[in-house]
């Protein structure tokens, strides 16, 4: 269920890890800002941590989610029982 849900999730990682990507290279490129390797290293890992830890704290609601969708009539009317 977590995979099916991470395949799900699939675009939305990909924009987060693109854009993460673009940050370092902004910040690394850039001769005004002086950032150390382990500092990014480190505001990385703190990142994707908070992400993940999101995402799996998103999973319960998505679950109940698509069990509602799961439960609706043919007229696409939610059934009380």
């Amino acid at each position: 269920m977590f995979f099916a849900y991470l395949k799900d999730m699939k675009s939305w990682l990909f924009f987060f890890l693109l854009s993460l990507l673009a940050a370092d290279l902004l910040l690394l490129l850039d001769p005004g800002i002086v950032v150390k390797i382990s500092s990014l290293v480190y505001l990385n890992v703190l990142i994707l941590i908070a992400f993940f830890h999101f995402c799996i704290l998103a999973l319960p609601k998505r679950n109940s989610l698509y069990a509602a969708i799961g439960k609706t009539g043919r007229r696409g009317r939610f059934r009380l029982a």
